[in-house]
């Protein structure tokens, strides 16, 4: 295979959204299409992909969907494919109350309160949009339940720092690789600890760029260090950023701020254990 050539082949390469649209809403399962992304709303840039939502009938029980992700090409633009079952949709019009953002119907609610709709058969996707775009519909992170994802945080930390006085070429090679994970969790841990949605890579260097300079300033020399040294300097600077609202990465007795987290407990007791020999 010619390297340069699309790893997906499909019909729709060659047509235009619209054309795509016009087919797709002869099909009696697709009951409607909702874009979201940053192409959801006008003046996408040039390098944006298409991200499509479709709603579709008939899929349920037995013929429930498989798969919930798709990809394709339409008029030679990468476009996501995201699938929603017809009883998920009722289920969220009908739903009462807030919904937990974090969940896979939360998620779906995300969608519909800030995609734009292109193809709805009978009003529901147009009346999802507008509940779901009410306030406090859809609920975000509880920081103060965020006690997890610090302790792994700062357990990476721990360790990364362990293996970064090591000249062993294997462990510098290992730490290389354990830094691509634990900067991923940092990008996401920080939007939870602060009460926000992850919402991609492109909408959180927008919202450092524009709120967290400093945070930005940091991961944008992380990602241009040419050296593990620079980057593990970096990488904790990022830790300490990212965990500011629940002051900071462990201190020198490994221990997690106690503030505003609940008492985890692991480390009560462990100096119980030893306190009691």
């Amino acid at each position: 295979m010619n390297p340069r050539e699309p790893l997906i082949h499909h019909r729709s390469d060659g047509m235009t959204l619209q054309q795509v649209l016009d087919r797709l809403a002869r099909c009696e399962r697709v009951l409607g299409i909702l874009r979201i992304g940053s192409q959801g709303t006008p003046g996408p840039g040039t390098s944006s992909d298409l991200d499509l939502v479709l709603v579709l009938a008939g899929m349920e029980g037995a013929d429930a969907l498989p798969h919930r992700v798709g990809l394709t090409w339409i008029g030679g633009q990468l476009t996501d494919l995201l699938y929603v079952s017809e009883g998920e949709l009722d289920h969220l019009l009908t739903t009462e109350g807030a919904i937990d953002g974090e969940t896979w119907p939360g998620r779906i609610a995300r969608w519909f309160a800030a995609g734009t709709v292109l193809l709805d058969r009978d009003g529901r996707l147009g009346r999802l949009c507008a509940a779901m775009s009410e306030d406090g519909r859809i609920t975000r992170p509880e920081p103060a339940q965020q006690h997890d994802r610090v302790w792994s945080i700062c357990y990476n930390l721990a360790q990364n720092e362990r293996m970064a006085r090591s000249n062993d070429p294997l462990y510098r090679q290992a730490l290389a690789m354990r830094l691509l994970y634990c900067v991923s969790d940092l990008m996401t841990a920080y939007f939870a600890l602060r009460g926000l949605h992850w919402e991609g890579e492109k909408a959180a260097l927008r919202h450092w760029q524009a709120r967290d300079t400093r945070f930005a300033e940091a991961m944008v020399a992380y990602l241009d260090a040419d050296s593990l040294e620079t980057r593990i300097a970096l990488y904790r600077l990022l830790v300490d950023l990212t965990l500011a609202p629940v002051g900071g990465a462990w201190g020198q007795d490994h221990r997690v701020p106690p503030q505003p987290l609940p008492e985890f407990g692991a480390d009560d007791i462990w100096e119980y254990c030893l306190s009691q020999g």
